[in-house]
């Protein structure tokens, strides 16, 4: 018991110290002319302005004076607001730029500019450039680390040119592409960072700790920008196509040729300055691009990322305890693998769908200037049916997976001090009883110090599958305590998971 009183006076000391970091601030200058895109800061309107400069390395020597010296400019009007950065090099000649895929730096020099909306401390749009002109957006959130997965992509524009000087950027970010509050006047945080790849150097305009978890409370402030008013935000794509297949099956009573079409529709509708709607009509993801052949060897699945440009809208708000995997809605039909195993038992598959079809999916995300975050997805897909033929010439249909409908809910309410709390609960109905329904409901919590040294974490979940004659219950916890900040840090972690947990149905 003795143990148990130290270890709470070591979580309240340490939930007691803190340290005042001074906070960096620059301005925004409202722009009467819309400067050209093109990487050139010949316009008079870049000249007026005063940059932000005096950055620091953030590694490999954190706080120390950077190899190069760099300035930037913020602009704005009432439709995007601009950069300007001049990144000087004394060795233009060796700035590195690999071309590269968007989202990925590759070998090149890189700047980045990221914006807290919301002025949360948690969460933040980040937009970068690299040297080749390969764009980079992202997002920051308390589900996703400093670092999280490239699911967000938005429509701005950028250019950059390298010079004797070293080298120019410019962005066009429209307020379309972010959330932010209704007010007349918005104050931002705001941080850049720099990466001159040859030195291995990242530096910062507003210093961050190396050692610390999380980056977006040490960010400096953005003044200056008045009477924003959020665009509206609405956006409706349709889609017709049709396919045409040969495969000489040369088999009597079967067709070497076969057609195929498909139609549907994509609305994505800004609700408000906070929320956006997005709902998909028998959606086509013909053009995703397939996922890897892995061999596991592992008694654990590999999970992919998800490329589906709907499932991505706002997923950090649904990542929290891992209890959501998208790629399970549209999966591989559950019988899909005992029907290929007939296959020389002397039955003809005819037709095995390898992918369960989406029928329609209704989404609402965003997260309100008071910092409640809000997930509701609704999804539906189709009966799946498998065609075989035995070798009496009988023909038999075989369902594969029943039609089901999918939920999310999701909330997460961001506190002071870099804290949280959230609920998330997912679930799973099918048309047929006997393929179990399912119900997993999780809830948790972070809690934080001051100047973002100490952090106490707690998740809980329940899970429930239901068959037609009994429920199994399984639940799990996690408790973690540890310091994230400083040269000195550590972790005290205990997990618990029943045998009967089991969230894998969504």
């Amino acid at each position: 018991m003795k143990q148990v009183y130290l270890f709470l006076i070591f979580i309240l000391i340490g939930f007691q110290i803190h340290a005042q970091v001074p906070v960096k601030s620059m301005q925004a200058v409202r722009l009467t002319l819309q400067p050209h895109i093109d990487g050139i800061l010949e316009e008079e309107v870049w000249g007026k302005m005063e940059p932000a400069k005096s950055f620091r390395q953030y590694s490999p020597s954190n706080n120390a004076e950077p190899s190069q010296l760099s300035e930037i400019k913020i602009g704005y009007d009432n439709s995007a607001v601009y950069v300007a950065a001049i990144l000087y090099d004394t060795h233009p000649d060796s700035i590195l730029k690999q071309l590269t895929q968007r989202d990925d730096s590759g070998n090149a020099d890189v700047l980045q500019v990221a914006f807290d909306t919301f002025g949360d401390h948690q969460n933040a749009f980040v937009f970068g450039v690299t040297a080749a002109g390969v764009q980079i957006d992202d997002r920051l959130g308390p589900n996703m680390g400093n670092n999280s997965a490239a699911n967000f992509d938005v429509v701005w524009e950028s250019a950059v040119k390298i010079n004797d000087k070293g080298w120019m950027v410019e962005m066009k970010i429209p307020f379309s592409a972010l959330r932010f509050p209704k007010k007349d006047i918005q104050q931002w945080g705001i941080n850049f960072r720099r990466d001159i790849r040859r030195l291995r150097e990242e530096d910062l305009w507003a210093q961050t700790p190396a050692t610390s978890q999380n980056i977006v409370p040490y960010f400096g402030t953005l003044r200056g920008m008045d009477h924003v008013i959020p665009p509206l935000r609405l956006f409706f794509t349709p889609y017709l196509g049709t396919a045409i297949s040969h495969y000489p099956i040369n088999k009597t009573g079967f067709n070497n040729y076969s057609t195929s079409y498909s139609a549907g529709a994509d609305v994505k509708y800004g609700i408000n300055e906070s929320f956006t709607l997005d709902m998909t009509l028998v959606p086509d993801f013909g053009q995703i691009a397939s996922d890897p052949k892995v061999l596991n060897l592992t008694p654990f699945e590999v999970q992919f990322n998800e490329n589906r440009d709907f499932f991505k809208e706002g997923i950090d708000l649904f990542n929290q305890g891992g209890l959501f995997y998208p790629r399970r809605i549209g999966k591989t039909p559950g019988e899909f693998n005992r029907i290929q195993s007939l296959v020389g038992e002397g039955v003809d598959v005819t037709d095995n769908p390898s992918q369960v079809r989406l029928l329609n999916a209704t989404k609402v995300t965003g997260r309100t200037p008071a910092g409640l975050g809000l997930g509701v997805l609704n999804a539906i897909t189709a009966k799946t049916e498998a065609h075989i033929k035995t070798s009496s010439g009988m023909d038999s249909v075989i369902v594969t997976e029943p039609l089901a409908n999918y939920n999310v809910l999701a909330l997460n309410q961001t506190l002071k001090n870099n804290s949280s709390v959230s609920l998330i609960n997912t679930n799973v109905t099918r048309a047929d009883v006997s393929r179990n329904n399912a119900n997993v409901t999780g809830v948790g919590f972070a809690l934080g110090n001051k100047d973002n040294s100490y952090a106490l974490l707690g998740f809980a979940a329940l899970s429930q599958k239901i068959f037609e004659n009994e429920t199994k219950d399984g639940f799990k916890y996690t408790l973690q305590y540890g310091k994230i900040n400083g040269n000195f840090q550590f972790n005290l972690l205990q997990n618990v998971e029943s045998d009967q947990f089991n969230p894998n149905d969504l």
